[in-house]
């Protein structure tokens, strides 16, 4: 609402430029919001000012900003012209961030299209622009953009470096849906090879994983142990099995996230609180794999 009035009396008072930046934050807005359409008819508004007062450099970000609209539409080829022309406009000025947030679109959409080669490279450049700035924000949300798109593309080696850069340089970002964003990503990790513990060690660490023997099956269809050994599930409980299966899991993540419960919980898809509890409770021996926790100075103002 705001917006809209800010446009409606920039326009009254003639100041063309002010109204076309309004209508572009308004097409970002409406794009945030899902609602399309609208989101088209501002960026339509602003492009023909900016084209009026001869701005490429505004029109190339509002090109950006459709492009994003067209991705959200499922209309990948649209996406991947309207972008191509902001990144070589951008290229050309001084303003890294806004040309390393266009090349990240730009792969996106190249992703989408399956060219991976160039989706690759210009999200790569992405990360370099946006780091030579000294913009982490860009450069993480970048290497969070690779593995996003490109995991069944770049070998899982390549996938961990990445994540481990975009978890690093996103420590500190306030954007909302980062978090959800990277966890997202961990599970993606974990689970490109199975669920099984021996794959997210080898996923995550890079070790090899042990090899899963088959096992033997009785008369009575019951699995006796692997080949070759006459082990038998004599005192086989599912409840303890469950736990020792938790426990090495979670000990995988801690190890893997040297010690830091928060971003252990992120790779197995819970809340810091949650495996906090699950280790105080269920697993005391993994305490000593954590970090140390670090007790909190009392504050030395007084609300009253």
């Amino acid at each position: 609402m705001e917006y809209t009035a800010a446009s409606y009396h920039f326009e009254q008072a003639g100041h063309l430029r002010y109204v076309a930046r309004t209508e572009n934050n308004l097409g970002f807005l409406f794009l945030t919001v899902g609602k399309l359409i609208e989101a088209h008819q501002h960026l339509n508004r602003a492009r023909a000012l900016f084209i009026k007062l001869r701005d490429k450099g505004s029109i190339a970000q509002v090109d950006e900003t459709r492009a994003r609209v067209f991705l959200a539409q499922g209309l990948s080829t649209q996406a991947e012209a309207a972008v191509r022309g902001s990144v070589r406009t951008l290229e050309q000025g001084d303003e890294s961030s806004l040309h390393a947030e266009a090349l990240t679109t730009h792969g996106t959409a190249l992703a989408r299209l399956g060219r991976y080669e160039r989706a690759r490279a210009q999200l790569q450049k992405g990360m370099d622009v946006a780091s030579q700035a000294g913009d982490p924000e860009k450069a993480g949300l970048a290497a969070l953009t690779i593995v996003e798109t490109l995991a069944s593309y770049i070998p899982p080696a390549g996938i961990r470096e990445y994540y481990s850069n975009a978890e690093s340089l996103l420590a500190q970002s306030q954007s909302p849906g980062i978090a959800n964003r990277l966890g997202k990503c961990a599970r993606t990790i974990l689970e490109a090879r199975g669920t099984h513990v021996d794959s997210f060690k080898t996923l995550i660490t890079g070790e090899p994983a042990a090899a899963i023997l088959p096992r033997e099956v009785s008369a009575n269809g019951h699995a006796v142990g692997p080949v070759g050994s006459d082990q038998e599930w004599a005192g086989c409980s599912l409840e303890n099995e469950v736990l020792r299966y938790e426990g090495e899991l979670i000990q995988q993540a801690l190890e893997a996230s040297s010690g830091s419960v928060t971003r252990a919980a992120r790779m197995l898809g819970i809340t810091h609180q949650g495996l906090a509890f699950i280790l105080n409770g269920r697993h005391k021996a993994l305490l000593t794999v954590r970090t140390p926790v670090r007790r909190r100075r009392k504050s030395i103002f007084r609300n009253h």
